[in-house]
C-alpha cells in the first residue's frame, strides 16, 4: 500500500487484539500488523454502507466477555 501522509500512532494491544489481528491476517492474507489494523477499521468505517450490523446492545460491552457470577 502506499500513503501520501503516514502518522505513526502506538496503541496499546491485549491477548485478544494480537489474535483478532492474527485471525485476520490468516483469513485476508495481510503480511503485517498495521495492515490488518487499517483493514479492519476501514471494514467497519463502512460497515452501514455494506450492510455489516454492529452488535445489539443487550450482548455486553463491546471487546468484553460476559462473565457469569
Amino acid at each position: 500500500m502506499i500513503y501520501n501522509h503516514v502518522q505513526r500512532t502506538s496503541i496499546f494491544l491485549g491477548d485478544r487484539d494480537r489474535d483478532a489481528i492474527r485471525t485476520i491476517q490468516e483469513r485476508y492474507g495481510v503480511s503485517t500488523d498495521s495492515d490488518a489494523i487499517r483493514l479492519a477499521l476501514r471494514i467497519l468505517a463502512e460497515a452501514e454502507r455494506i450492510r455489516i450490523s454492529p452488535m445489539p446492545p443487550d450482548r455486553g460491552n463491546a471487546g468484553e466477555e460476559k462473565q457469569d457470577d
